[in-house]
């Protein structure tokens, strides 16, 4: 249903097109010539299926920007495998022994694969057991990001979340939806990003909610799903704006990235 809904190309950056004018999608396809030339360079009878994936997933990307990490990750494999068997590779092993000579016959014992794997994930464990700050490998390391994500209004987020099922409605843009699901549950979300269960169309309607018609559109969905009692928005959008002026709410908390309001009792 995601990859069936054109209207997402519009408002989510990961379901647009790769834009050949972007610096930011040179590379992919830098690296995606250098796995094709690569793979010319294996004999025709010697190609194995799996060397080809990474051109399904290419095809992809064209299509899709979220598919490109999947396509590098496959031809870097792929390139890895096919190497040996390509006529440069034939050929520096001919004439170039000193700067290209394989180990032929010899296989690395299973144990030494899984010594190393082995040793790092229980090193991580350990560390993460310990409340070590580590990069990459310790405890508590990996964090929202304060610029993108509304953090910073967390607390007053979990002040004021309801428990008791009543005057929970939460108005919010579709990016912070899963968000608040995770961190304050009490609080009945407006929308989030699961597209497939709310559809392109009214996806866009949203998101063009948020600069023109604003007001008009809030007081038409507050008439059709019901009151809003809360709103978690990014600050200096056209939705912060229409709840900064309203008379019935009031700001409770307002950060760089979100402001969190509430309906006045």
């Amino acid at each position: 249903i995601i990859m069936g809904e054109p209207v997402l190309k519009q408002i989510i950056q990961e379901h647009s097109a790769l834009d050949f004018a972007e610096p930011k999608t040179w590379p992919v396809l830098a690296f995606a010539g250098l796995y094709l030339a690569m793979l010319a360079g294996v004999p025709i009878r010697r190609v194995r299926i799996t060397w080809l994936l990474p051109i399904v997933w290419f095809v992809l990307s064209l299509d899709r920007v979220r598919h490109a990490p999947l396509f590098a990750v496959l031809a870097l494999i792929g390139m890895a495998s096919m190497w040996p068997h390509t006529r440069w590779a034939e050929w520096l092993k001919v004439n170039r022994p000193d700067f290209y000579q394989p180990r032929e016959g010899t296989r690395t014992p299973l144990a030494a694969n899984l010594v190393l794997p082995t040793i790092v994930v229980l090193f991580s464990l350990m560390l993460i057991v310990a409340r070590v700050e580590v990069p990459l490998i310790g405890a508590n390391w990996a964090r929202h990001d304060p610029r993108h994500w509304p953090v910073e209004v967390l607390d007053a987020l979990k002040e004021h979340e309801p428990h008791d099922g009543a005057g929970n409605h939460l108005f919010n843009d579709y990016i912070d939806g899963g968000f608040a699901i995770y961190h304050v549950p009490g609080y009945k979300v407006f929308v989030d990003d699961r597209c497939e269960v709310f559809g392109g169309e009214w996806l866009l309607e949203l998101v063009k909610a948020g600069s023109v018609n604003t007001t008009g559109a809030i007081e038409g969905w507050e008439k059709q799903y019901g009151q809003f009692d809360f709103a978690l928005v990014r600050t200096g959008s056209g939705f912060e704006a229409y709840f900064a002026k309203s008379p019935e709410w009031m700001s409770v908390k307002r950060t760089e990235t979100a402001t969190f309001y509430r309906r006045k009792r």
